[in-house]
């Protein structure tokens, strides 16, 4: 299992006057008939900008000294002929015989915003790589703001990170790692799988792969909870629902039609709620973590 590289950039700070943002608003600009997300502004109740965060400018893979190939709409550089071997130095995650010959990728960028969460910005920079036809790897930076715009936490990995998620309380980061181009599709080896680390400490609490016979479907927050969603192969209609329940330390699963998860009224400390018809309906259907889970502990 690759090592995950992890800088703390700043812990939260407490300073008494400091505004906080009421709402945090992605802007985009538009460009020749599109319209590509350049910054994010953070914005207290006056309506005032109190912080302001250029994608561009703060895009670490913005400024590699490497041959450019374009630069899209937004500002971010691709590149081409990258050496393989700057990239990834280590290639324990990677298909020796697919990666045999390789000696130049072409990387280009990605960046992701998750503003959802009120307390909290997650921005997610990525920098992946092709070689002709194959996805050969990405580079990963994670960084965590509080409503402040305080940069709290940064995150670096080598694979490829993607669906992060924070608990409301902003004490545990949740994000998908590994191969998502198929076992043809790619050079990595590595399988999909979900990990969990403690922003207090930078420990990881959880790395778990997906189920046999199932693929990612979505992770979502429900409070506290982190929720991972999967899809059956051979049924799409059918999920599979892993609960992650930081207070009792377990995690809670359990398959189910998607027709009647999406029928969820309510999430309690005992389980969860659903209409019978749809999720405003007044009868019910409960299901109990103790009773109606496979439970695993973690």
């Amino acid at each position: 299992m690759k090592k995950i590289v992890i800088v703390t950039i700043l812990v939260l700070i407490q300073l008494s006057g400091m505004l906080f943002a009421q709402k945090i608003e992605v802007i985009k600009e538009k460009v020749s008939g599109s319209r590509p997300t350049k910054r994010v502004q953070f914005i207290d109740e006056n309506d005032r900008v109190i912080k302001s965060i250029n994608l561009v400018e703060e895009n670490p893979y913005n400024k590699l000294n490497y041959e450019i190939d374009r630069t899209d709409k937004a500002g971010h550089n691709y590149y081409k002929s990258i050496p393989f071997d700057d990239l990834f130095p280590d290639k324990s995650i990677f298909d020796s015989d697919k990666i045999e010959g390789i000696n130049s990728v072409y990387a280009y960028p990605i960046v992701n915003i998750n503003n959802k969460i009120k307390e909290f910005l997650i921005i997610t920079y990525k920098l992946t790589t092709r070689h002709r036809d194959l996805f050969t790897g990405s580079l990963s930076t994670i960084e965590i703001y509080n409503s402040k715009g305080i940069k709290i936490k940064q995150y670096i990995d080598k694979s490829d990170m993607s669906s992060v998620r924070l608990t409301k309380n902003g004490e545990y980061v949740l994000y998908s790692y590994g191969n998502s181009g198929g076992v043809d599709g790619s050079a990595i080896k590595e399988e999909l799988g979900v990990k969990v680390l403690s922003l207090e400490n930078d420990t990881l609490i959880i790395d778990r792969k997906f189920r046999t016979g199932f693929s990612p479907n979505n992770h979502y927050v429900k409070g506290n909870l982190f929720i991972i969603s999967s899809t059956k192969y051979e049924d799409v209609k059918e999920d599979l629902l892993e609960i992650v329940h930081f207070d009792n330390r377990k995690i809670y699963s359990l398959q189910m039609p998607r027709s009647e998860r999406m029928k969820l009224k309510k999430i309690t400390k005992d389980g969860f709620i659903f209409g019978q018809l749809h999720k405003k309906d007044i009868d019910i259907k409960t299901l109990i973590y103790e009773r109606d889970f496979q439970v695993e502990k973690f």
